[in-house]
């Protein structure tokens, strides 16, 4: 789901886990409205997200981001094991 601003309610996501839950995707940047989580944001998220959930991290439009403040998914993921990272050559 998204906030009225057109960002990821990671809080809404994290409350909709439930024991069947095996996969999040979250894109960032969010594709198409461009809205971007930053590090802290995720950082929350993620620490709510049980260990055997896979959090998908969508970075296929990463280039295009500017701010500093934006997590780069490859260094989370190699801290934590439940964490994927897709980009692509489109």
């Amino acid at each position: 789901p998204l906030t009225d601003g057109e960002v990821h309610d990671l809080d809404a996501m994290a409350e909709a886990i439930t024991d069947r839950t095996r996969l999040i995707f979250v894109c960032n940047p969010n594709n198409p409205t461009g809205t971007v989580v930053r590090r802290a944001e995720l950082e929350r998220f993620l620490d709510r997200v049980p260990s055997d959930v896979l959090v998908v991290l969508d970075e296929a439009y990463k280039e295009f981001i500017r701010d500093a403040d934006v997590p780069d998914g490859i260094e989370i993921y190699r801290d934590r094991p439940n964490v994927a990272v897709l980009r692509t050559f489109s």
